[in-house]
């Protein structure tokens, strides 16, 4: 075999580099080394809240005092001091007047009371003259089926020298009284005045 026939041989078995090939082999290359070239060639801003997957950003991430109040869920802020207490306000208006209330429910009906007085009477003793430094009494009395409510008495003439040392119903404590005592004495001489006791008397 001549050498000439040999080479011509040789050259014509050696691939030709097509379109497809070139094109391949390009893809190839842009999809292993793509990613690299797309994490060192972001446009600057171009990553925002949609772009980060959830937890991807911890607390070593965040700049000390970056955050505010607002950034942060309920209860994540332990309460601070308690504060000093404000001045007084001013006092507020008076607001209107309320509206009437219900009426209540009507309550029961008490029992009957005791029958009163039918009839109330003046009663008077007789005078009783006093003399001297002596003390005198004298009673006024009401009539059966009357009780004494109360009771006095009476000078004549006036006389301011007289001194009166009882004026007082005679029954004992928790008794019904029926009569009205006067004690006094006189610390004139000479003209001696009259006393007289009076009780006031009702029957029920």
């Amino acid at each position: 075999m001549m050498a000439g026939e040999s080479v011509g041989m040789i050259f014509n078995k050696t691939p030709r580099v097509s379109y497809a090939s070139v094109t391949a082999t390009l893809a190839l290359f842009l999809s292993v080394g793509g990613v690299s070239y797309a994490a060192t060639a972001l446009p600057r801003d171009s990553v925002g809240t949609p772009q980060l997957r959830d937890g991807a950003v911890d607390s070593a991430k965040i700049k000390d005092g970056a955050l505010q109040y607002e950034d942060f869920g309920f209860g994540q802020i332990p309460a601070g001091l308690e504060g000093p207490r404000g001045p007084k306000g001013a006092q507020g208006a008076r607001g209107p007047k309320g509206a009437k209330g219900i009426t209540g429910v009507a309550g029961a009906k008490g029992e009957t009371g005791a029958a009163g007085a039918t009839s109330v009477v003046v009663r008077s003793s007789e005078a009783v003259q006093l003399t001297g430094l002596v003390a005198s009494v004298t009673v006024a009395s009401c009539v059966a089926g009357e009780r004494a409510v109360g009771g006095g008495f009476d000078v004549t003439p006036n006389n301011r020298f007289v001194r009166v040392m009882r004026s007082a119903p005679t029954a004992a404590a928790g008794a019904v009284p029926t009569d009205w005592e006067v004690e006094a004495l006189s610390d004139a001489s000479g003209d001696y005045p009259f006393v007289t006791a009076t009780v006031i008397c009702a029957k029920p």
